[in-house]
């Protein structure tokens, strides 16, 4: 359990990087909400993060767990990023899967059995290769822009090292 202060500037840290993820994905269109899942259940019991898309509202509640609190104690920052990108990449992944799962649906009112648990290990599967590349753009995005890692804020160039002239 993280004091009040400490858990106020890791909400802080996953809203900077989040926006940044968002401009670096093309999903601005999207408001994120952040919330402690601890204070909740939640059905997925090993998540380090979950998220509920609403696709025709353009919003996603993500839910932070414990174990990204434990990361933010041990200052495991690219740990926090990258869950954080293979949620937001649920977005992109997930509207597919809907209509996987309304296929589902419609063949089950036939009398045709489908294999949910295999279209959800697609779509986590799926959804985990989108966010290694989403990673790795990311990366690029911080070194082009700026971006303090431990912040998600942008460094001025005036307080940037200045390198030495050959």
């Amino acid at each position: 359990m993280l004091k009040k202060v400490e858990e106020e500037k890791l909400f802080n840290f996953l809203y900077s990087h989040a926006r940044n993820i968002q401009k670096c994905l093309q999903l601005t269109h999207y408001r994120l909400f952040f919330d402690d899942a601890s204070r909740k259940k939640c059905a997925i019991k090993n998540a380090a993060m979950t998220i509920n898309v609403d696709f025709q509202y353009l919003e996603a509640d993500i839910s932070v767990k414990e174990s990204i609190k434990d990361c933010w104690k041990l200052k495991d920052y690219n740990v926090i990023i990258n869950t954080l990108i293979h949620e937001i990449c649920h977005i992109l992944i997930d509207e597919l899967y809907g209509c996987y799962e309304d296929e589902v649906k419609r063949n089950e009112k036939k009398g045709v059995k489908l294999d949910y648990d295999s279209g959800n290990f697609y779509r986590e599967r799926t959804t985990e290769h989108i966010s290694r590349w989403g990673a790795r753009l990311y990366q690029d995005f911080m070194d082009i822009n700026n971006i303090n890692l431990k912040t998600g804020k942008c460094i001025p160039i005036s307080k940037k090292k200045k390198s030495l002239k050959v």
